[in-house]
Parts: C-alpha cells; structure tokens; sequence
C-alpha cells in the first residue's frame, strides 16, 4: 500500500519550524513554533493571506512590529525577528501561553490590583516611546504565570467576537467622533478593571452599535453591587474617575 506523502513542515529563515496554528488576530495568523538556533519556542505572527495584497495593512504589521522592538516591559511580549515568505511578512515574538482574564471571572482585589498594575505598566512604557499597544481588554490580557499577566494582541478570540470586545472598552468620544487620546485609555483600563472585580463588563449588547450607544449612557454601577464583602472608597473613587462621562 502506497503511504502518503508528509506535508512538508514550513522552516522560516532556515531557523524557525512551525509546529501549530494558535489562531488569527486582526492582521495576522499565529503560530506556535520552533527556534533551532537558540533552542527555544517562539510565536510567529504571519499576514493572514487574504491580506497580501493590501499594502498598507501589509506595511501596518511591519510598522507595529518594528515600533514595538524599540519598547520593554515584562508585559509586552519582545520582539525578536522579522522576516517574509511567499509576500507574507512575519514577526517572531517570545512565546507566552495561559488563560485571558474574561476566562477568569472576578479576582481577589489583591490579584486584579496586581495584574492591573502589570497593564497599566505596559501602556504606559508605550505611551511613553510613542508607539501603539495592543487594544485593552479582557480577552488581550493573558495570565501566563503565578501574579504574571501579558497584554497581547489575542489570537483566540473569533473574528466574530473580535469587534464586540474592543468595542466594550471604547471610550464614548471616540464614538462622537473624536481621536483617540491618553483619556480614552484610561477610560479603557478603568473598565478592564471593572470587569476584574465585578466579574462581568459594565457594557455589552449584541452588536458594536450598539455597545457604543451604551457608553454614551454610561453610569457605572457601584462595585458593591457585584462583591458587596468588597468595602474600597478609594477604589470605587478610582473607577468612577477613569470612567467618568467627560474625559
């Protein structure tokens, strides 16, 4: 009996074996993979195929990926390669792997203060250098270790839901129309932090119209509602200031 011929297993830059598709973010697909120079796994983040064709999201993924080399933080995955196979460029990052936090649902406070501290280290490390950071929310940020989280760009979150995500965390001037600011971040993270205390996000709905109507309504409910053995003015202070109406 004739045995099948093995698909051949992609080699990077001679130096990187692929071994297994993670998932797919906004721009590329990841993979988990093999560095046989320095005997490590690695990520390789490679443009999802029916993006070749689109320079500037081509160029987007090379741009990010060489604004995030010039950044540092222990919750930022570093940046190690960069290369292109068949017009699709690629980035290599460390590899990380663990459980996103909206998998989580509430956290001790000592915990959700610890990871927070972690995240709002990271955006504030690439605010400084002036380059992006992944979108905040629940789904980016990955507990990988005992008290470690990293704030990725996930890639196991469905296209589908991808929208509804970011969109729960979007601040509501930017749905009138505004640019993006240092406010609208932190809006963002007081959020995200909500969502680690209470167990659930303070916005949802079907559809990202419809999230963003939401936000223009907010009102943020009291913490003590959802962990009424929770008794922290000071940090129901901190949410209702990082969420307030007006940036």
């Amino acid at each position: 009996m004739t045995q099948p011929t093995p698909t051949p297993v992609p080699i990077l830059n001679q130096r990187y074996v692929i071994e297994e598709k993670l998932g797919a973010g906004r721009l590329a697909v990841v993979y988990r993979a093999r560095d046989e120079l320095l005997q490590r796994q690695v990520l390789v983040h490679m443009l999802r195929k029916e993006l070749v064709g689109q320079e500037p999201l081509r160029r987007r993924l090379l741009d990010e990926a060489s604004a995030n080399a010039r950044r540092s933080h222990q919750s930022l995955l570093e940046v190690f390669d960069t290369g292109e196979l068949a017009g699709r460029p690629y980035v290599v990052t460390e590899y990380v792997a663990g459980r996103a936090l909206s998998e989580l649902g509430a956290l001790a406070v000592e915990d959700a203060l610890l990871y927070f501290r972690q995240v709002v280290g990271a955006v504030a490390v690439c605010q400084a250098a002036g380059v992006p950071h992944p979108p905040i929310c629940s789904a980016n940020v990955m507990l990988v270790a005992d008290g470690h989280v990293e704030l990725v760009e996930s890639w196991t979150v469905p296209p589908s839901q991808l929208a509804l995500d970011l969109a729960a965390y979007r601040a509501p001037e930017r749905s009138e129309g505004h640019p993006p600011t240092p406010a609208s971040t932190v809006y963002a993270l007081g959020l995200l932090l909500f969502e680690m205390l209470a167990g659930r996000r303070a916005v949802s709905g079907p559809d990202p119209q419809t999230i963003a109507q939401a936000h223009l309504a907010l009102q943020l409910p009291p913490l003590r509602e959802f962990r009424p053995a929770v008794y922290a003015p000071a940090l129901q202070q901190l949410l209702d200031r990082a969420t307030a109406r007006r940036p």
